[in-house]
């Protein structure tokens, strides 16, 4: 009876569960190429390049030769870019019979076209080349390093940019490659199909150039510039069938709401990004960052607010280029045809008008084993109605839904996630665990929108092969014991969690209702030292974003994760429901909660882990009741209705329960 009092009490708030790590940081002496997102570093831009022809004398302006062009950097004085020679040599004598353009570009400032010369000679390449000492072509493609290539379709579109290969990195060379990112962007183009990897960085000599992405038209144009950034930024949302108010791969239907567009770039409300840039500059954590660079939003204020010229028609991006990035059709699957699609039981009914309550529904599986989740998505069918669907797995022994956790989430333009996806993959298989039998607990928030309609949810679920290296799991730094009083603008709420063992962090996902303000998590390490994970100063109930790390994030075990919440109850909140209520914990939107959702990575767990259950345990306990983050439970710390059970775990009566003596207790059946 003694211990499972304590599991009641452990039940009662959320810790992190996690093994070990046993990978190590890499050598900081070797670097391989490191996936990208191609949306941070300008793919999708169409090359504005100058007119250098190359060292015999052929035009490089239009390097639009079909199928493509691939315009690879290099130098004389670089040993990267001098072993890489003989390899673009082959590369160059197969794309060749494919009709695929190479060029290399010798951006290195003190070299001469004689040494140009030399080096493709020694290298046995035979293709095309261009002397560019001023590095004229470098900056115009934003280049990073002297061994970065680029890969130009016929329309001048950038569709890659990054690393040949990983057979020559900075400290290594390898026989054979891993990974073939350009030789597989290239096959892409060619064939018309999705280009997994579009970006990397490319291990070489650094350029130190003043810009890191393709720079844009002087004077944007729809066909040269817009349609390109609205395809990377906003297809996704605005399209036919989807949930953005008016389709922007139409030109006619942009030009007609260039004043809105205009109005809501230049507020920096579109795209939907709410976290702080870096403190100290740099590019984004986050590989899903929506947000416009500085010269984007001022290409479309540019052409928003002028004569919104259109272009030439022949250089607008080809239809798949947009099409990839159109999704939230109810009609097809952003992960691939799924294993397993659960709808929810019953469709239902939204009114044209009014407030509707939280709908909550659930649905039982069948299967007689646990099922590793690889890829999940969720696709309501009223999606212009649908304003968020949490999905958890329901405890088998409370019969309560966890909510510390979920399985899947829709938001507005975020509704799956492929933990297969090579840009959030560090070449471990990842996937998430659903239990065997369990029962799914669908969260489905409506906003009713002037025209009364149904739905019914889906969740298509694709599974792993086989039990992954890495298993995702998802934990929530959360207080549910808070009080916002009335009138109120900014009432903060704070939570805490300690870390019981290594993990890695994956992404971030705060809650809050309409009266929440800002939300920032923090990780303070075992000795102390405090970094800001993500800061949202301006939250948005509109727009609840997962914010998904480019690389995820090791803490160690020890260490704090903490979550700072401001809550605006005051009239000057125009969402606010009522000014002059106390705000609690609740469901509702007229009610509040201060989550931080944390969906993280570790060695997945056996059998025996799960079975054992005690350092969990343990860990929740210590989580609810270790108010001071110092490792152990002092008296002053224990609410009454359980001191009995404190002072029976207090073995030595010093008025505090540490990690052994909260373990050892557990031990004791």
């Amino acid at each position: 009876m003694f211990r499972i009092q304590l599991i009641a009490i452990a039940l009662m708030f959320p810790v992190l569960d996690a093994a070990a790590d046993p990978q190590q940081d890499a050598s900081p002496v070797r670097e391989a190429p490191r996936v990208l997102s191609g949306d941070r570093v300008g793919v999708g831009r169409r090359a504005v390049l100058p007119g250098i022809p190359t060292i015999d004398g052929e035009a490089l302006v239009p390097a639009v030769a079909p199928p493509a062009t691939v315009l690879v950097m290099t130098s004389t004085s670089c040993p990267l870019s001098r072993r890489w020679v003989p390899v673009l040599a082959g590369l160059e004598s197969t794309w060749a019979d494919r009709g695929v353009r190479t060029i290399l570009v010798d951006v290195q400032g003190n070299d001469g076209v004689e040494d140009l010369r030399r080096l493709l000679r020694e290298g046995g390449y035979e293709g095309e080349a261009i002397h560019d000492p001023d590095r004229r072509i470098a900056t115009a493609l934003g280049a990073s390093t002297t061994t970065e290539a680029f890969l130009i379709d016929d329309r001048g579109t950038i569709r890659y940019r990054g690393a040949v290969d990983d057979r020559i990195g900075l400290g290594y060379t390898r026989a054979e490659p891993r990974i073939t990112p350009l030789v597989d962007a290239v096959d892409a183009v060619i064939d018309g199909s999705v280009i997994a990897v579009a970006a990397t960085t490319a291990p070489g000599c650094e350029l130190g150039l003043d810009v890191d992405r393709p720079v844009l038209e002087e004077r944007p144009t729809w066909h040269g510039t817009i349609s390109r950034l609205f395809a990377t930024h906003c297809v996704g949302c605005h399209h036919d069938g989807g949930v953005g108010p008016f389709p922007l791969d139409d030109e006619a239907e942009a030009v007609a709401n260039a004043g809105m567009i205009a109005r809501q770039v230049d507020r920096g409300l579109m795209p939907p990004w709410f976290a702080a840039p870096p403190a100290h500059g740099g590019p984004s954590p986050w590989i899903n960052d929506r947000s416009l660079a500085d010269d984007e939003r001022s290409a479309i204020l540019a052409w928003a607010r002028n004569a919104r010229p259109s272009g030439d028609p022949a250089m607008g991006p080809r239809m798949e280029v947009v099409d990839r990035r159109r999704h939230g059709s109810v009609a097809s699957w952003s992960i691939g045809e799924p294993d397993l699609v659960l709808e929810i039981p019953r469709e239902v009914a939204i009114p044209a008008e009014g407030y509707l309550d939280y709908v909550n529904l659930t649905v039982k599986t069948d299967f007689a084993e646990d099922r590793w989740i690889e890829a999940w998505e969720v696709v309501p069918t009223a999606l212009d109605a649908v304003h968020h669907v949490l999905v958890f797995v329901r405890d088998p022994a409370t019969g309560q839904a966890d909510r510390d956790g979920f399985v899947a989430a829709y938001v507005p333009g975020h509704r799956s996630m492929d933990y297969s996806d090579p840009g959030i993959s560090d070449g471990r298989t990842m996937a998430k665990r659903l239990p065997a039998g369990a029962t799914l607990y669908f969260q489905l928030h409506y906003t009713p929108n002037g025209r009364a309609t149904s739905d019914r949810t889906r969740l298509g679920l694709r599974f792993a092969e086989g039990p992954p290296e890495t298993e995702v799991m998802v934990t929530s730094i959360a207080n549910r014991r808070f009080r916002i009083p009335p009138n109120a603008d900014a009432h903060p709420v704070e939570a805490r969690i300690r870390v019981p063992q290594d993990i890695r962090i994956l992404a971030l996902l705060p809650h809050m209702h309409v009266r929440g303000r800002s939300y920032r998590y923090e990780w303070v390490d075992p000795e102390g030292r405090r970094e800001v994970l993500l800061d949202v100063p301006n939250y948005d109930f509109n727009w609840q974003l997962s914010y998904v790390q480019a690389t995820p994030k090791s803490i160690p075990a020890g260490s704090l994760l903490e979550g700072f919440a401001t809550f605006d109850n005051s009239v000057g909140n125009p969402a606010n429901p009522d000014p002059e209520a106390e705000v609690r914990w609740g469901d509702q939107t007229y009610e509040e909660m201060m989550l931080g959702y944390v969906e993280y990575l570790v060695p997945r767990r056996t059998e025996g882990d799960l079975a054992a259950g005690r350092g969990m345990t343990a860990a929740r306990i210590m989580a609810l009741l270790d108010r001071d983050g110092n490792g152990e439970i002092a008296r002053r710390e224990c609410p009454r209705r359980y001191r009995e059970i404190f002072e029976r775990l207090d073995r030595d009566g010093d008025r505090r329960v540490t990690w052994e003596e909260l373990e050892r207790g557990l031990e004791n059946r």
